[in-house]
């Protein structure tokens, strides 16, 4: 939508598709084609903003890779609310994951967070406590490591979920026209990548 009038209802729509091609030694050729859909739409409603996103991601294979289709659906309902002294967001993501098994596994991620003044304009505190799951495809693996063998194990990568995510900090302004941010965080990791 073109609205730029938060009190109105507004929503986001994408689509997309990408097809990936791997030729290794020996004239295998392994490919995958994925299919991406979403949107998002959200409204002002009695001085709090809600709305969702929804996500569908589908991963199709060539028979050289010996695998089912993957997919991830995903959707993140949320509301927020903020003024100039605090801010706050209360969410969760729910996900159904078929990976390289035949089942699919349902995950939920929380997503929440909470931040306020200290002084204002100079000081903020934020913290936060989310987690995400994290598509493993062949485009996100080779982008973080050329070098992997393409013998087609590269297709069978499993997905992270990223089950907690909590991270906490300070931010502000120096007065003399910079920023900065101090932050941590400590995260709960499955089936990390390399």
């Amino acid at each position: 939508s073109l609205n730029l009038d938060s009190a109105e209802f507004s929503y986001d729509c994408s689509a997309g598709y990408d097809h990936l091609i791997n030729t290794v030694p020996g004239d295998d050729r392994f490919s995958q084609g994925h299919l991406a859909l979403g949107g998002s739409m959200a409204r002002l409603f009695e001085g709090f903003y809600a709305g969702a996103e929804v996500s569908f991601d589908n991963y199709s294979f060539t028979d050289t890779v010996k695998q089912k289709s993957r997919y991830v659906f995903s959707a993140s309902p949320f509301i927020k609310k903020s003024t100039d002294q605090w801010n706050f967001n209360l969410g969760a993501t729910i996900a159904l994951e078929r990976d390289l098994v035949s089942s699919a596994k349902l995950h939920l991620y929380p997503d929440v967070s909470f931040g306020f003044s200290i002084v204002p304009e100079y000081l903020r505190f934020f913290t936060a406590l989310n987690g995400k799951l994290e598509v493993n495809d062949p485009l996100t693996v080779a982008a973080m490591n050329p070098f992997v063998v393409p013998d087609g194990s590269l297709f069978k990568v499993p997905n992270t979920s990223h089950s907690l995510v909590v991270s906490a900090g300070l931010k502000g302004n120096s007065g003399i026209g910079g920023t900065w941010l101090i932050s941590g965080s400590y995260s709960m990791i499955n089936n990390m990548l390399f």
